[in-house]
């Protein structure tokens, strides 16, 4: 049941109606028996380690309350469990190849079996949850929540399982808890996102996607392809992963619900750094509070800190899938922090900070998120070597007018997305905002818009979300 299929949204219209027409209490066993549905429905089997892995936090925060003086004896074992399983059922088949690729280098004989596992949707995403959880009770940072409904529905919410984003218990449970009524407003702005998130899929990702997906297929393909594929897909992925987190986000607030910002213009950003806190932001915060700052942060001398980085970046490329070509796309990111911090100690900062720096900064860092996705794009590493070393052979003009018609092509459709962000990049420079009469105004008049658009210009070809695979 994806968000794009006609099930989820006779399913979310029965549920929406049902829901409001209940109490508080029989919202929640509603949102609950939904979310496991709506779980069961996808593969049944993912219920019973849905519902393994969350107990365990949930009883890990119980005991760490009843029980403070042995608060680290329970978390360890809390934090563990829950990495054992993300591990076995995500990364045993890999961690085995790749031992096994290894043995055969040395011509030792290897025996070791892989397992014919299907790796559970969502696993990385309600994983980090529990952590997060059992990890925010143990710092006293939150107080556990005794209600087994209540934190099920936090770790299984229907429209964030899949792929997030990341939730906080501070955040999201806190909701959980508290009494909601419905509120024009907020219906509206969560069908305004909806329609958007739908729009960002079905017309611009599923669309650039017939075109991205048979770039990347080609085997000799020249210089100019190979930038215009990877330009379709910058654009592919941001619009697959950001649609279907503002799906999310808008059935989240037509059910009274805020969900966390996972995007803030990413394509705007200046440097490494300023991607990650614009980009797939519940996970590099995720990775910065619990990863980053307790290994040390940035206040540890120079050695430790670029290790702490690698750490940092490695988790972060492991997290997104159990193939190299990732762990190379984090630790590419690794490398793009240290030689723009370098460039910052080097360059003096009346030449950093000249006024008009971001024309140049701007596009040269779009550039170097172009060539991470193709890293991230091509999980076959001979296609890889190749695509990168068709890069680096030099400037070509083979299949100019080919490339130059994929890249108007995938503008075109992209030209709404563009805009909007180009038009919220302005306003965050220029702290100017809209007042409420023309939010609520532009809002209104984006509902026949979007939903018009969608009609005419889906794409009859539909794919799964991309970020599905993680």
């Amino acid at each position: 049941m994806t968000f794009q299929s006609i099930d989820f949204i006779i399913f979310f219209m029965v549920v929406f109606i049902v829901y409001w027409l209940s109490s508080h209490r029989f919202q929640n066993i509603l949102l609950l028996a939904s979310s496991f549905l709506f779980c069961g429905y996808i593969n049944i089997k993912f219920l019973g380690l849905l519902i393994i892995s969350g107990s365990i936090a949930y009883c890990s925060a119980i005991l760490m309350s009843r029980f403070p003086k042995h608060g680290k004896a329970i978390l360890i074992p809390s934090v563990l469990a829950g990495l054992a399983l993300l591990g076995f059922f995500k990364y045993y088949n890999f961690f085995v190849e790749s031992v096994d690729r290894v043995f055969q280098y040395m011509g030792i004989p290897s025996t070791l079996p892989t397992l014919n596992l299907m790796m559970p949707l969502g696993i990385s995403f309600y994983t980090f949850q529990n952590i997060s959880y059992v990890v925010d009770v143990y710092r006293k940072n939150i107080t556990p929540c005794f209600s087994a409904v209540n934190y099920a529905i936090y770790i299984c919410f229907f429209p964030k399982f899949v792929s997030g984003p990341i939730e906080r218990a501070s955040h999201l449970l806190a909701q959980i808890q508290k009494p909601r009524v419905i509120d024009l407003n907020r219906f509206i702005n969560g069908l305004v996102l909806l329609l958007w998130g739908y729009y960002q899929k079905v017309v611009i990702a599923d669309n650039i996607a017939i075109f991205s997906d048979k770039l990347f297929a080609l085997k000799d393909p020249s210089f100019l392809i190979v930038c215009a594929g990877a330009f379709a897909f910058t654009l592919q992925i941001f619009a697959d992963f950001s649609g279907y987190t503002d799906i999310a986000r808008g059935c989240s607030q037509m059910l009274g619900f805020d969900l966390a910002k996972n995007f803030n213009n990413p394509y705007f950003a200046k440097s490494p750094s300023d991607f990650w806190r614009r980009w797939h932001m519940s996970l590099s915060s995720w990775i910065r509070d619990y990863i980053y700052i307790p290994l040390g942060g940035s206040r540890v001398s120079t050695i430790r800190w670029v290790l702490i980085l690698f750490v940092t970046f490695f988790v972060i490329g492991l997290w997104h899938g159990a193939s190299w070509n990732f762990i190379l796309w984090g630790l590419y990111y690794w490398l793009l922090y240290l030689l723009f911090r370098l460039w910052r100690y080097i360059v003096p900062s009346a030449v950093r900070n000249i006024k008009w720096a971001q024309l140049v900064t701007l596009p040269f860092m779009f550039l170097l998120t172009n060539l991470g996705w193709l890293i991230f794009k091509l999980t076959d590493f001979n296609q890889l070597r190749k695509y990168l070393s068709i890069l680096l052979s030099g400037w070509s003009m083979e299949h100019g007018m080919f490339a130059f018609y994929i890249v108007a092509y995938t503008s075109l459709y992209s030209l709404p997305l563009i805009l909007v962000c180009s038009y919220f990049f302005y306003n965050e420079k220029t702290n100017r905002s809209l007042n409420l009469f023309e939010i609520r105004l532009l809002r209104i008049a984006a509902i026949p818009i979007l939903y018009t658009a969608i009609l005419l210009l889906r794409c009859n070809y539909s794919s799964d979300f991309i970020y599905f695979n993680f």
